[in-house]
């Protein structure tokens, strides 16, 4: 939310949505439903919060799952680039294996169809072959 109102007042050269959807763990029902209900090929990137905000050890770990996609690791840099340029105290894991084998996010549905998307996901190691920013 914090996100939307910092963005608000500014002019963008692409059209920018925030979308919250429901139904993830029944299916991928809310994004599955926005991909049949709207054009989507004109979607540069897509980046997928999931459970972000959580931080177990207070470590500002977190995972980027980028996947094999090219056009999802443009994404992924993006993000490394804002990381970096405003020197923000965050820390994450780049991950790059073959989402589609146990995608099972939001963010899947996008790639399936070619666009960049990636997940931002809490430090979750079972994921993670650094076992979360180590």
């Amino acid at each position: 939310m914090e996100a939307a109102r910092v963005m608000a007042d500014q002019a963008y050269q692409r059209t920018i949505r925030m979308i919250w959807f429901s139904g993830e763990e029944q299916g991928l029902i809310g994004s599955q439903a926005y991909l049949a209900d709207h054009p989507f090929q004109n979607i540069v990137g897509v980046i997928n919060l999931d459970m972000y905000g959580y931080d177990s050890n207070l470590d500002r770990c977190f995972e980027m799952h980028i996947g094999t996609l090219p056009a999802a690791n443009r994404v992924g840099q993006c993000m490394v680039n804002v990381i970096s340029t405003y020197r923000l105290d965050l820390h994450y894991d780049y991950l790059t294996y073959d989402s589609d084998l146990s995608c099972c996010s939001d963010h899947c549905l996008f790639v399936r169809k070619g666009i960049g998307a990636i997940e931002i996901l809490e430090n979750y190691a079972a994921h993670s072959p650094s076992k979360g920013c180590g």
